[in-house]
């Protein structure tokens, strides 16, 4: 053991005896540490995973509206994004958002009444972003019309 230790002493010894060793020892990491990290800050920024949903609101005023708002609002799968009627299918096709969420004029209304009320999604339904997009929707329309 004693045998091991010596050796060990002896090529330490001859590592630091020279300050260019000692160079790459110690500066040579900080100085790669530092580069690296201006290199790299600008992909240390996290994006928001969830889906970009463009919401489009022809019944500004209705009660059931502003509730299926809110519910989308807090979801942790999709990010609201407030569009336009007439850019919603251009937008979708472009990528800039994942899906747009049509809410028809009168739509509150209809669904107080019992009548049938329809919400228009625009997505292609043969990507995975428009099937997600599908099933992630169902589920919080599916509870805000159940309860009434």
């Amino acid at each position: 053991m004693k045998r091991i230790l010596d050796l060990a002493l002896n090529d330490l010894l001859q590592l630091f005896s020279d300050y260019k060793i000692l160079l790459f020892f110690v500066a040579m990491p900080i100085a790669f540490t530092f580069f690296m990290g201006i290199a790299l800050r600008g992909t240390a920024q996290p994006q928001d995973p969830r889906l970009a949903l463009g919401w489009v609101n022809q019944d500004p005023a209705g009660l059931i509206s502003q509730q299926l708002y809110e519910m989308l609002s807090d979801s942790q799968a999709v990010r609201l994004v407030e569009l336009d009627a007439s850019k919603a299918d251009e937008q979708v096709r472009s990528g800039d958002v994942a899906g747009a969420l049509i809410v028809p004029e009168g739509y509150s209304a209809n669904a107080l009444a019992g009548q049938p009320a329809q919400l228009t999604l625009v997505a292609d339904p043969f990507t995975t972003t428009g099937q997600s997009l599908q099933q992630v929707l169902r589920t919080p329309i599916t509870q805000l019309l159940s309860s009434l």
